[in-house]
């Protein structure tokens, strides 16, 4: 009976030393994470067919939970404009925008 009584205390201590690095790793802190974008037209719809042509953008961000809830976090609407009057290229409009409380994990 002695024996069982000296390995019970080191399997105790052994498991404690196990558990503590696994409870470690499953812990993740919440990380901020940038997105960018860059809206332009990629041709210049000068010809007749594109005159009475127009598009909006909408950008929608969405974080999504490890249960699956979707939380918009940025919404943003580009006014209706013909398509020759968006910008090349070279002048694109640019946005970024910051997201915070990521579970870097799953990114």
């Amino acid at each position: 009976m002695n024996k069982y009584l000296v390995w019970f205390p080191a399997l105790m201590v052994l498991g404690a030393v196990i558990y503590k690095p696994a409870k470690e790793t499953t812990e993740t802190k919440p990380v901020s994470k940038n997105i960018s974008f860059s809206v332009y037209k990629s041709s210049s719809y000068t010809s007749g067919v594109y005159n009475n042509t127009s598009a909006s953008v909408d950008l929608i961000v969405e974080k999504v939970s490890t249960k699956g809830q979707h939380t918009i976090v940025w919404d943003k609407k580009l006014d209706r404009k013909y398509l020759s009057q968006y910008p090349s290229v070279e002048n694109a409009l640019k946005q970024i925008i910051t997201i915070h409380n990521l579970n870097d994990q799953f990114i």
